[in-house]
């Protein structure tokens, strides 16, 4: 951020939201725990580390699976349908969709994901997820529309 740090941005906001910090330094540790972080996760994150520290601001329900007890069963990824994740990841989130289920979620350009759940509706050019517009890339097209196409449980 050019102006202000991520933790200065966090010691002056009034309320205290659930934050995760993720940082290359481990010095910010001790201020992660100052300021209540749910968890500190240090650079580079293994995707078994990210899914856990979610788990501690979305809590799976009904899975009889404690946040201590992951890495993730089979399927409990799905238990939090309607949490929403905005990952930034320099271009390198393959280990992370390598593990997501290939009926549930869809690349529909190189840098979006999407779950094939929160569709609304879509075009030749975009999907709209919940108010959002997402652009379906030029090398993904043919392959979106064929897989949007081939759902059939979808309501457009």
């Amino acid at each position: 951020m050019p102006q202000l740090s991520g933790m200065e941005l966090v010691r002056n906001l009034l309320s205290n939201p659930k934050i995760i910090i993720t940082t290359a330094y481990r010095e910010y540790a001790l201020d992660g725990y100052v300021m209540n972080a749910r968890d500190y996760l240090l650079k580079p994150i293994s995707f078994d580390c990210f899914l856990i520290a979610m788990s501690k601001l979305f809590p799976l329900k009904d899975t009889g699976i404690e946040n201590d007890s992951l890495p993730l069963a089979n399927g409990a990824i799905d238990e939090v349908k309607d949490a929403f994740v905005y990952l930034k990841s320099d271009k390198k989130i393959s280990e992370f969709e390598e593990k997501l289920p290939n009926e549930q979620f869809l690349r529909v350009h190189r840098s979006f994901l999407v779950s094939l759940n929160h569709i609304d509706a879509y075009t030749a050019t975009q999907l709209e997820i919940g108010g959002k517009f997402i652009p379906i890339g030029r090398i993904f097209k043919n392959e979106v529309l064929r897989a949007l196409k081939d759902i059939s449980t979808l309501d457009f």
